[in-house]
Order: C-alpha cells, then sequence, then structure tokens
C-alpha cells in the first residue's frame, strides 16, 4: 500500500470516530439510569429514592422528571452529585443537569418529537412614560428578561428537557416545549398563560 494512502486512511478513520463520539448518545437514555450513573456517592437513602422513581415510573411512565422530583421529596442530593451549585433549588438544578445528560444528541423538533408551541404576550403599558427613549427600551428589555425566567420556572415543573424560551419583538415571548404528553399541554396552558405581575 502506498505510504500517502495509509495516511488518508487513518484521517478518514479518526474523522468517523470522532463523528459517531460526538453523537453518542443519539436517542434520549432513561432519566432514572442517568441519575444512577452521575452519582458520585450512594447510601441507603439515595437506593430508597432510586426505587421509589422506578415504581412512580410504572404508574407514570411518561413523566420521569415529575417522577423522580416526586421521588426525592424534601431529600437533600446536592452531596450525591460532584456539581457545584448555585441555585436557590439545588435539587431542581441538579435534576436539570441530569436531564440534559441524558437527552440524546439528536433532537428532534416539535414536528417529529411532538410537544406544544406557545406565544406569549407582555402588557407592556403599564411602564413608566420616560422622555428618554434609551431608558424606556432598557426597561422594557429588563422586563422581558424578567418575564422569560418567570415562564422558565414555570416550565420546569414539567420536566421538558430542553424548552425554547426567548423573547420575539418588543413585547411577546415564544415557548417551545418538545416532547410534551397529550395531557400536559392544556395544563402548561393554563399555567403559562397565568398572569404574572412584576
Amino acid at each position: 500500500m502506498n505510504r500517502n494512502h495509509f495516511w488518508k486512511l487513518v484521517l478518514i478513520l479518526l474523522v468517523l470516530t470522532w463523528s459517531v463520539a460526538e453523537f453518542y448518545p443519539p436517542k434520549n437514555r432513561n432519566l432514572i439510569d442517568v441519575f444512577q450513573e452521575q452519582a458520585i456517592h450512594r447510601d441507603t437513602n439515595f437506593t430508597t429514592i432510586v426505587s421509589r422513581a422506578r415504581e412512580m415510573e410504572k404508574a407514570r411512565p411518561n413523566q420521569p422528571f415529575n417522577n423522580l422530583r416526586d421521588a426525592i421529596g424534601t431529600n437533600d442530593i446536592t452531596h450525591y452529585f460532584p456539581y457545584k451549585i448555585a441555585d436557590t433549588d439545588p435539587t431542581r438544578a441538579i435534576l436539570n443537569r441530569v436531564q440534559q445528560k441524558a437527552a440524546g444528541k439528536i433532537k428532534l423538533g416539535l414536528d417529529l418529537q411532538g410537544g406544544t408551541s406557545f406565544v406569549v404576550g407582555v402588557d407592556t403599558s403599564h411602564l413608566e412614560a420616560s422622555t428618554n427613549r434609551d431608558s424606556s427600551v432598557e426597561s422594557r428589555d429588563r422586563v422581558l428578561s424578567q418575564a422569560v425566567e418567570v415562564l422558565r420556572k414555570r416550565v420546569d415543573r414539567f420536566g421538558v428537557a430542553e424548552p425554547l424560551i426567548q423573547p420575539m419583538g418588543d413585547n411577546r415571548i415564544v415557548i417551545q416545549l418538545p416532547g410534551l404528553s397529550e395531557a400536559d399541554k392544556d395544563i402548561a396552558k393554563t399555567q403559562l398563560s397565568k398572569a404574572a405581575y412584576l
């Protein structure tokens, strides 16, 4: 074999290996399995949480995030995971991290995976009428970012792996919830359309 072809073959194999590694795992993995794998420390309390989550999974198979959150309850799980969390709700932050690890690399959109999408409006008419246009734009942007955070906290209750919540235009926010079950769509619509006063 020509020496030049040998290095081309090696380069092709390296690129193929790298591309396969980038797509692993291609599909979503079981959240409870990933929760168990990511833990660096296990004791009887952790084992009880996992077994309780698996029992709940049998009753509610389409709600792994909620099952795991309910199984954890008020237990402190921060010492089981290596993550440094600076959040007011560390359990939710850890579960979001675990959920990101469990999510597959191939992201299916709303058309393939199912789910729902909402566009909500923000009433900016109550902002102080300022003579300085720059300060009114700045206050509107601040209100929109606060509204996005409020909506993000509401969406976290549904356990959606990677929701899209972003401002659209001057006074609207688009929310996409991929993988949301049919049963949760009406609940999500009700929760997200509730008025929030900032």
